[in-house]
């Protein structure tokens, strides 16, 4: 049942006023909203005349003065004008307020949590490693910048280095993940965090270059992509988990900048690839500009590996999930005539 907004009375007050009240007052004292009464102005043929506020050089000076310290609202009040005219005359002056701009007249009120989190940062933020004070606050490492960015808190932990890790540093600790595969017979990839403790990481800290023991596990959580499979490459850990198959999943492999899905006996790479995205011409007979990209760096990618040793073979989503007894039945054969 629709609930009829119009009678009237208002109907009578919208005739009467809408050539010379503004719209935003008329919906105010009607308590409705702008569209309702600029669509039922349209349906009695009502139509504002445009009119031209005109500008004093006074004004104009007083506008680019204060255009940064006030919301819109306020220099149409104080001009005299309508918030349209502010915002014309500010885009021919070419003035443009920031994103996150907060005008002088509006208050930004913090929550008490805010102001906990912020007194927290300003006291520890370049003592403690951020992703200690991250887990310390229960927020995320993101939040943590936005706050110090805010605060204006630079220079973050000039005797820690959180930089990019070398290629060095990620064969140490590559070397140590397989290790820990290999002395607890790990089958699931995923578990090797549970192994890499913090005594570990503190213990093999003096291999790397003033890194924290923190640091170290969330790299080798990287390195080791852990929970960062999609739902066809579980398919696939399964398959190869039935056939008792030792593989390693999220390899980086050395000298490059590639990680593939599965690494087998250390040549064979299965490379699991989603339809959409890599571009399966059986899935869909054209492709846009962004699958044709990813088709190229996947032949880069497979013409590289080959190059170093590897022997790559693909699976398409469109087969695991039309035909996963074939899929099996080809990974078996493929271990097979390699003499895994």
């Amino acid at each position: 049942m629709s609930i009829k907004i119009w009678n009237k009375e208002k109907i009578q007050f919208l005739k009467d006023n809408y050539l010379t009240m503004p719209i935003s007052d008329i919906a105010k004292h009607l308590q409705l909203n702008y569209t309702a009464i600029r669509r039922k102005a349209k349906e009695l043929g009502l139509r504002k005349q445009k009119t031209t506020f005109n500008w004093t050089d006074k004004q104009i000076e007083w506008l680019k003065e204060n255009y940064f310290l006030f919301s819109r609202a306020k220099l149409a009040e104080h001009i005299g004008c309508s918030e349209t005219s502010i915002q014309t005359q500010a885009k021919k002056l070419n003035l443009k307020k920031p994103k996150n701009f907060v005008p002088k007249n509006r208050v930004v009120i913090k929550s008490e949590r805010d102001k906990e989190i912020d007194n927290f940062i300003k006291e520890n933020y370049l003592t403690m490693h951020i992703g200690d004070i991250a887990k310390t606050l229960n927020i995320s490492e993101v939040t943590i910048h936005k706050h110090a960015s805010k605060l204006n808190l630079t220079n973050k932990n000039k005797n820690i280095k959180d930089k990019t890790f070398s290629k060095y540093e990620d064969a140490i600790l590559i070397a140590i993940g397989n290790k820990l595969i290999y002395d607890h017979n790990i089958r699931n990839k995923n578990n090797v965090s549970h192994f890499f403790t913090d005594g570990l990481a503190e213990s093999i800290v003096h291999l790397f270059n003033n890194r924290t023991g923190w640091q170290l596990q969330r790299r080798l959580k990287f390195l080791f992509n852990i929970n960062g499979r999609n739902a066809i490459e579980e398919i696939i850990q399964q398959f190869l988990n039935d056939l008792f198959i030792n593989y390693q999943t999220q390899v980086r492999i050395p000298n490059t900048n590639y990680t593939v899905d599965f690494l087998l006996n250390n040549n064979i790479i299965i490379e699991v690839n989603g339809d959409y995205w890599h571009g399966n011409l059986v899935y869909k007979n054209k492709l846009n500009k962004i699958q044709i990209s990813q088709v190229k760096r996947d032949i880069i990618k497979f013409e590289r590996l080959s190059k170093l040793g590897y022997k790559v073979y693909t699976i398409w989503e469109l087969d695991i999930k039309t035909k996963p007894l074939f899929v099996k039945n080809h990974i078996e054969q493929i271990v097979k005539n390699l003499n895994y």
